[in-house]
C-alpha cells in the first residue's frame, strides 16, 4: 500500500507517513521490532519534509520513534 501513496505525489505524503507509522506499530505488536525501526524512521523523514518543526504530525512521528528506540 505505501507504494501507492508514493506514486500519488506530494499531496499524499501525509497519508504515506501515517501508513508507515501504523505498519511499524503493527510490526512491534507482532514482535518484529527489527522491521519496525526503518518504518518509523521513514515516517519521520516524510514528516520533516511536509510539516513545520512544531506541527503535531511531526511531534507524533518523533514520539513514535523515541518510544520505539527506548524499547529496543
Amino acid at each position: 500500500m505505501p507504494a501507492i501513496f508514493e506514486r500519488c505525489g506530494e499531496d499524499s505524503l501525509h497519508l504515506l507517513a501515517g501508513t508507515l507509522a501504523n505498519l511499524a506499530i503493527v510490526r512491534v505488536a507482532q514482535k518484529r521490532p527489527d522491521d519496525a525501526g526503518p518504518l518509523f524512521r521513514r515516517a519521520l523523514e516524510i514528516g520533516e519534509q511536509i510539516y513545520p518543526p512544531n506541527h503535531p504530525g511531526l511531534i507524533v512521528r518523533l514520539t513514535n520513534l523515541g518510544t520505539y528506540s527506548a524499547m529496543a
